[in-house]
């Protein structure tokens, strides 16, 4: 499964994700839609493409939507849902590249959502994501060069091996080492560099 808008960044990039997603969208379009489910706004259009040109096109397929609504070009298009989670609470894995690869430290809340919903995530993002997460809490998109290689491996994974999964990325959110990553650790953070840049605002 894949939930994400149609979005493209603003330059061409070899650290893209947007794109790699879509390779991926691509190859189950053609070898396996009834294994794969793609949810978010604007996939009733072709892929967004990168870079400055192709974000005239992309503006330009917009505009012409408005007034020529058609049906999605996706074959696994599933209907608009109303919230991620509700979304994530059905597959066994999801894609959850971060929009842009090798940035350090970027984590954001597509691999957590995914914990939280009890999915595994299929996941690409900074290099060091082994130091911040537990590597065998999710699917290391890296490790396949194509979408044929990753699916091949998905279908090895049995309900045993699964469920283990699971377990382990439950005891990585309930561990210490899950804290960086809440709320509550933000909340503190931001206080304490607040607080920290009072005496100089006086």
């Amino acid at each position: 499964m894949l939930v994400a808008s149609n979005k493209a960044l603003t330059v061409v990039d070899p650290r893209d994700q947007y794109q790699a997603r879509v390779r991926i969208l691509d190859w189950y379009e053609r070898q396996a839609p009834a294994d794969f489910h793609l949810f978010g706004r604007g996939w009733d259009r072709p892929a967004a493409l990168p870079g400055r040109w192709g974000r005239v096109r992309n503006q330009l397929r917009k505009i012409l939507g408005r007034f020529l609504p058609a049906k999605s070009p996706y074959a696994t298009c599933a209907a608009r849902s109303t919230t991620r989670s509700s979304c994530l609470r059905a597959p066994a894995f999801v894609l959850a590249h971060e929009n842009c690869r090798d940035l350090s430290g970027y984590v954001t809340e597509k691999l957590f959502d995914c914990f939280r919903a009890g999915c595994v995530p299929v996941y690409v993002g900074p290099q060091e994501i082994a130091d911040l997460i537990p590597a065998d809490c999710f699917i290391d998109g890296r490790s396949y060069e194509t979408p044929a290689a990753l699916d091949a491996h998905l279908r090895t994974i049995d309900g045993t091996a699964y469920r283990a999964t699971q377990e382990r990325i439950r005891a990585f959110l309930l561990s210490d080492r899950a804290r960086p990553f809440s709320q509550d650790h933000f909340a503190d953070v931001l206080a304490r560099e607040i607080l920290a840049d009072l005496p100089a605002a006086r």
